[in-house]
């Protein structure tokens, strides 16, 4: 027999990774009831993803975690790539210093740690029911709401469970891409690694041969090496084409690769997998009630670690418009919005990381790739075309995130919601009108001054700047009648009336 749940929830998310742990976390953030289904009845174990961008640990901030999860995060110094000679080819600077979003630009975090937090966190929040030890079978939907299927490992008993709205962070063989029958686009970048995480022991000393590096060992065997954590380091191996995966991943083999750094004296494996690294693209991201986020949206190699970093940026996006819509102040088309924008950012991040995995395998094979002296994919990628339109930059980018003169950093102060920040005389120029639309979108309005927002403004030529819950740029405006203009073009892309305004206008 199947159980169905009586009480309807706004979104049910499929998976509890981190991707799906912060989809959970943020709606819950937005107002909206929430069921978490994952396969898994506790966290991780082994150390999975490991490197977070100030981006992502500005999503974190949204959540409301960093206060305790950032002092457990490493900061690596830099990156440099290799020949088989041993020779530096290029080399990165990494960010150890606080940068424009109010964080370090890199760290490197404990996902078992994260998810065993993120866990206890969900659990104590009203607005979330989390289902561990389920596995998705199937969802479908109708004109008025989805239905997933699953059934508890344990006793055998099936259930569905009813939401508005389904959203899928169950990774690559996602169940909720399999129900809406997705096609990916491979981006060609496939290898497979074999991925070692070790435990130091502390009282061993330095075992840094290349600290802070991604290398290419002799032509045998390509490895990168890169320090997780103050005790912990990732190394990878190259696999040779006639190596199984058993055979990889065996203790004597495992050790034989690792003896030039540790022995089993002075070290733990926590996880040895032979791992595929692949380059793809879901071509769809919604099936009207149904949307993939993460992993089951999309894959890159990890060389710019910025798989979960992309994953999270799609639960930003996503999450705020599915509150918006569920509360009655945007259209349902809005969500047609999260895959025009995140796509093509995605995409970018993809082609960078893939470039990067291509160019160590370059160096192994002896070619020289285009690539030499100091590397940084110092670039924001835009988003694609949605809310904003065609509208140029800043448009679509990241928001500034300053810190405030009483130390605080200024997403803390606006919370989820949308911000108008303007200079005074902007702000006091404005007509009642345009005030009770942004009372209507919930938005903090600042004064630019207060919010530290002067010298961006006027880097931009502007006297105001919209920005979104998620922290992007919706557009900017010199003056106030350029600034109502462009508070009713961002009321009809919600959806939340029929007034029409012209990208002319909202240049004003």
């Amino acid at each position: 027999m199947t159980d169905t749940e009586q009480e309807m929830a706004d979104v049910a998310v499929v998976g509890a990774g981190p991707v799906g742990l912060s989809m959970a976390a943020l709606l819950a953030r937005h107002g909206l009831t929430v069921v978490l289904l994952d396969r898994g009845r506790h966290g991780v174990v082994k150390p999975r993803a490991t490197h977070l961008d100030d981006e992502a640990v500005r999503i974190m901030q949204a959540m409301g975690l960093t206060g305790e999860l950032e002092p457990t995060f490493y900061t690596p110094s830099s990156f440099t790539l290799y020949d088989s000679t041993r020779t530096p080819v290029a080399n990165s600077t990494l960010g150890r210093e606080i940068g424009d979003q109010a964080w370090r630009r890199d760290y490197m975090f404990h996902q078992p740690t994260f998810e065993s937090r993120m866990r206890e966190i969900l659990g104590a929040a009203p607005l979330v029911r989390a289902r561990y030890g389920v596995e998705v079978t199937g969802v479908t939907q109708d004109a008025d709401h989805a239905e997933v299927t699953a059934y508890d490992i344990d006793s055998g008993s099936t259930f569905t469970v009813p939401a508005r709205y389904v959203v899928g962070c169950d990774g690559a063989h996602s169940a909720v891409a399999r129900s809406m029958g997705v096609e990916t686009e491979d981006l060609h970048a496939t290898q497979r690694w074999l991925v070692v995480d070790l435990l130091i022991n502390e009282d061993v000393g330095d075992v840094d041969d290349e600290l802070h590096t991604v290398a290419v060992a002799p032509p045998e065997r390509t490895y990168t090496f890169v320090p997780t954590g103050e005790h912990r380091r990732r190394i990878e191996f190259k696999a040779f084409d006639h190596e199984s995966d058993e055979s990889l991943e065996t203790p004597e083999t495992v050790w034989r690769l690792v003896e030039r750094w540790v022995t089993p004296e002075t070290a733990v494996v926590e996880r040895a997998d032979a791992y595929i690294f692949a380059a793809t693209l879901a071509t769809r991201w919604r099936d009207r009630r149904l949307f993939l986020a993460g992993d089951a949206a999309h894959q890159m190699p990890p060389k710019a670690g910025q798989g979960l970093c992309s994953g999270l940026r799609d639960v930003a996006n996503l999450s705020w418009k599915l509150a918006f819509c569920l509360q009655g102040r945007a259209a349902d088309t809005v969500l047609d919005t999260y895959y025009a924008e995140r796509a093509p950012h995605t995409r970018t991040w993809t082609l960078i990381s893939s470039g990067i995995a291509r160019a160590i395998e370059d160096l192994a094979a002896g070619r020289r790739p285009d690539i030499e002296g100091e590397q940084r994919p110092d670039s924001r990628p835009p988003l694609g075309s949605g809310l904003h339109g065609t509208t140029p930059p800043p448009a679509g980018t990241l928001s500034l995130q300053p810190f405030l003169t009483d130390g605080t950093r200024l997403d803390d102060h606006l919370g989820l919601s949308f911000s108008v920040i303007a200079r005074a005389d902007v702000l006091a120029a404005c007509d009642e009108r345009t005030r009770a639309t942004w009372r209507e979108l919930g938005a903090v309005v600042l004064d630019a001054t207060a919010a530290r927002y002067e010298e961006w403004l006027t880097e931009h030529d502007a006297g105001a700047v919209i920005i979104r819950p998620d922290k992007y740029v919706h557009g900017t405006a010199r003056t106030a009648t350029g600034l109502a203009a462009l508070t009713a073009q961002l009321d009809v892309a919600l959806g939340a009336n029929t007034t029409s305004t012209t990208r002319k206008e909202v240049t004003a």
